[in-house]
């Protein structure tokens, strides 16, 4: 019986600390994604595009309502015509409402007063670039 009960607890504290690794290790992952995505914000608030490209690979894409911008060809073809559009009205009307890190995902929106329109971002990071956005926008209330 005494070496059952010892069995299970070192079951027991096996399971525990591997939960709490695991919890760890998302909460680092959340925080480095997070990392990438406000840098890539940040870069394209300076909007300077060969910064925001550093964010991508060959193998990236920006998915939106009307197209799917793959490649760095095509994500450049995107994010330029975005960053172009960046002026300082535009800049100062940027209103953050929501960042959400889990894991390797961030979730974001954010209101273009000057626009007038709401973007709801999700972007997928993947060793540090990232790999996929998704892009939706709305009239902003």
């Amino acid at each position: 019986m005494a070496h059952r009960v010892r069995n299970s607890l070192i079951g027991l504290t096996a399971m525990l600390l591997a939960s709490g690794t695991g919890v760890a290790y998302g909460q680092d992952v959340s925080a480095a994604s997070k990392a990438v995505w406000d840098g890539h914000l940040q870069k394209a608030m300076s909007k300077d595009l060969d910064a925001v490209m550093t964010d991508f690979t060959d193998q990236s894409s920006i998915i939106t309502a009307d197209k799917v911008y793959s490649g760095t060809a095509g994500v450049r073809e995107f994010l330029g015509k975005v960053i172009a559009g960046f002026t300082p009205e535009v800049l100062k009307s940027i209103v953050m409402q929501a960042e959400v890190p889990h894991d390797n995902v961030v979730f974001t929106e954010l209101t273009i007063g000057a626009a007038k329109r709401t973007y709801i971002y999700t972007a997928v990071i993947d060793g540090g670039k990232i790999k996929t956005i998704t892009e939706a926008d709305y009239p902003a209330q």
